[in-house]
């Protein structure tokens, strides 16, 4: 009801009193004492009522109004088709302290302005890479373009899948349409789902967190305690969820959260939260997820990949050093072969002490890798054919394209691979590499692009054509 509603209904209840004539009175017409005192509380109680009206838009908190308001919004259906925000709470100081030291080191350092800035959000409909997320040339790339690797495979999967989500076994069956060419509701669902499930297996597939800013401070700073705010870890709700469908319900109700400035921070810390503070910490064995370039780290892809923020991608637990003497501690690696690949390679790395990518990440389910070339070269590369990885006869001639979520990349790039006449298929990478360059010292211009030497890390000996090295380097 508006103000004007009330004066009205205010003024009709006074039936006794004629306002108008107020206005209207002859000298001769004179009003007694009681009506003149009816009058005179009227107004007062009118003028009292208007004061309390004007101070309360002086002192309204329209952060607090919004986050209230957010906060409802937000809230998911529970099974009875009532909405519940009864695991929803606000950061505390301790944890926006842990969410800042695993990120960046510090409660005193804050992320740059590109990492503020990135987003989920897709190349327009009209562009080659319809399928694809952009991103920008700094550190959050690497976060983007591990979500957009599973993307790529809730995509792929997608075509070869019923109603029901299950594997058609019948070729005749599968959906013929482009796989890679998904329509604008495609695209959004597909995404939802990929965001609910990174963090579901994060959360061991028992739970789930996600953050969400509500735009003030959810706890006291005070200048003792050294913590410098950064606009966002000091304004979060946290929701949490045990079942998959009603996080996938939130993620689709709120995926604008993650598609404005923010968007990847809201993720990231969604991810941490998700595998649970203490957890995070055992898995990282005393490494961060973001390096001092504010790259992504080799723990961060495999939390988004794998579920665990593990910083090796060898195999297992390493016990020995490469001279064969014990560790203090194990190095804890992959356990389960990932749904998704990672292949490495590091220039500046001497042949004998290079990183070392175990087969779980080499040889994954799927024919999708994350190609990671030094610290900010990253890429994706994939085949469409899901069976390729799983089949030897496919694996002697196929293609891999190439995506590297950066807008100057304009065009599709394909790499073709055939490993018919290779020799050392079974022999390790070090060991291929030695072979190659023991007998004679290579000049730097005459070695290969660090692309396809990652890619001979897969299958070495195996020859390369299509597209030329030094132009995808360039798209990187």
């Amino acid at each position: 009801m508006s103000l004007n509603d009330e004066w009205d209904e205010r003024a009709t209840s006074v039936s006794d009193i004629r306002i108008s004539s107020v206005v209207s009175m002859r000298p001769e017409d004179e009003l007694k004492d009681d009506e003149i005192k009816k009058i005179s509380e009227y107004y007062k109680n009118s003028r009292d009522e208007l004061q309390k009206k004007v101070n309360s838009l002086l002192n309204f908190n329209f952060s607090a109004h919004m986050a209230g308001r957010m906060a409802k919004s937000a809230s998911v259906k529970s099974e009875n088709g009532k909405n519940s925000t009864k695991d929803f709470k606000l950061i505390d100081l301790e944890t926006a302290i842990d969410l800042r030291e695993i990120t960046v080191g510090s409660k005193v350092y804050e992320f740059s302005n590109e990492w503020r800035r990135a987003k989920f959000i897709f190349r327009k409909s009209l562009e080659e890479f319809n399928y694809g997320l952009c991103a920008e040339k700094n550190g959050s790339r690497g976060l983007i373009l591990s979500v957009q690797a599973v993307l790529l495979k809730n995509l792929l999967l997608s075509s070869y899948q019923d109603i029901d989500r299950k594997l058609i076994k019948n070729d005749e069956l599968k959906n013929t349409r482009r796989m890679l060419k998904p329509t604008e509701v495609e695209k959004r669902d597909c995404l939802i789902r990929t965001l609910a499930e990174i963090l579901w297996n994060a959360g061991e597939k028992k739970s789930a967190a996600v953050v969400f800013n509500c735009g003030i401070n959810c706890f006291e700073i005070e200048p003792k305690l050294k913590y410098r705010t950064d606009g966002l870890t000091e304004k979060l709700y946290i929701y949490e969820f045990k079942i998959l469908s009603q996080l996938e319900e939130f993620v689709r109700k709120n995926l604008g959260m993650f598609q404005r400035d923010d968007g990847c921070m809201i993720f990231l810390y969604s991810l941490i939260l998700s595998r649970k503070i203490n957890k995070l910490k055992e898995d990282l064995q005393g490494h961060r997820l973001i390096g001092e370039m504010e790259e992504c780290k080799a723990s961060l892809f495999n939390l988004v990949l794998t579920g665990t923020a593990t910083p090796y991608f060898h195999n297992g637990s390493l016990v020995y050093d490469s001279a064969n003497k014990a560790l203090e501690k194990p190095l804890i690696g992959i356990k389960e072969r990932s749904d998704i690949g990672i292949l490495y390679w590091d220039s500046k790395e001497q042949d004998d002490s290079r990183t070392e990518v175990g087969s779980m990440l080499k040889t994954p389910k799927l024919p999708i890798w994350l190609v990671l070339l030094g610290k900010l070269h990253i890429a994706v590369v994939f085949n469409t054919n899901i069976e390729l990885i799983n089949n030897w006869r496919l694996e002697q001639n196929f293609s891999l394209q190439f995506y590297t979520g950066l807008r100057k990349q304009e065009c599709q790039a394909m790499i073709n691979i055939s490993t018919r006449n290779a020799t050392d298929l079974n022999v390790s990478p070090i060991e291929a590499i030695k072979a190659k360059y023991s007998k004679f010292r290579i000049n730097e211009e005459e070695k290969e692009p660090e692309i396809f030497e990652a890619i001979k890390s897969k299958w070495p000996g195996c020859n390369i054509s299509g597209q030329d090295g030094k132009e995808l380097m360039s798209l990187l």
